[in-house]
């Protein structure tokens, strides 16, 4: 029997189809994924601020999407591992870290948050774990 709450199912079925929309053309993160592909993507100011340098970090990036954010600190050295719900969301993320040469340090899991001492159960722990505030909004319980 499936004990998932609806409003999760469902939250979970947008975010789904969320990701094809983001990825097409005409999207806003359009944007994001160019200054990714050329090296330049960097995160919102604030989160640049708290997070400073990654280079040779362990980072665990808690609701990832389809890991824009997560590869762009991949790309900056950290060893990162990235986090999502969605399925679709995260077979983009690594997709995109193939098609960018980042698959060695950037590894995505599909979990929900709540169970991801048990999805990524790493030995050394991390240095930094972090949810952006655009995905943090979307917890019933923090």
């Amino acid at each position: 029997m499936d004990t998932e709450p609806e409003w999760r199912r469902l939250n979970r079925a947008n975010w789904d189809e969320r990701v094809a929309v983001h990825l097409g053309p005409g999207s806003d993160y359009n944007s994001n994924l160019t200054q990714l592909r050329a090296g330049r993507r960097r995160l919102d100011p604030i989160t640049e601020a708290e997070l400073g340098s990654v280079a040779g970090l362990r980072v665990l990036h808690l609701q990832c999407h389809f890991g824009a954010d997560t590869l762009a600190l991949a790309q900056r050295g950290a060893e990162v591992v990235g986090l999502d719900f969605s399925a679709p969301a995260v077979d983009a993320a690594r997709a995109l870290a193939a098609e960018l040469g980042l698959s060695g340090n950037a590894r995505f899991v599909q979990s929900d948050v709540y169970e991801a001492a048990q999805a990524v159960p790493e030995p050394g722990g991390f240095d930094r774990v972090f949810v952006t505030w655009g995905a943090i909004g979307w917890l019933p319980d923090i």
